[in-house]
């Protein structure tokens, strides 16, 4: 007797997650949000990662997601945002269960 075979079914364990920039600002308590983790523009108006009031990294942070998007662009500095790299499944729960 044959069996037909169930639907292959693939999980993607090795997802990574982004936080939306404003994460941390908005559900922080209050005490602590100015030395939270945040993505914003520094003092020279280019994008960067703040930590403690501290630049950690600037310029290319679409890099940290980016996955459909061109490596030649993501070398670039300023050319790819955080939000631009970021799919949607990366921060938003009903994109990723999509």
């Amino acid at each position: 007797m044959t069996t037909a075979a169930a639907p292959l079914r693939i999980i993607d364990a090795d997802s990574h997650v982004l936080e939306p920039p404003d994460l941390w600002d908005t559900y922080l308590e209050a005490e602590f949000r100015n030395r939270s983790i945040r993505i914003a523009k520094d003092d020279e108006g280019r994008e960067a990662m703040i930590i403690d009031n501290q630049v950690i990294f600037r310029d290319f942070l679409g890099g940290l997601g980016g996955v459909e998007i061109e490596r030649s662009k993501l070398s670039v500095p300023g050319a790819v945002s955080y939000m631009e790299g970021a799919p949607p499944a990366s921060y938003d729960t009903a994109a990723r269960l999509k």
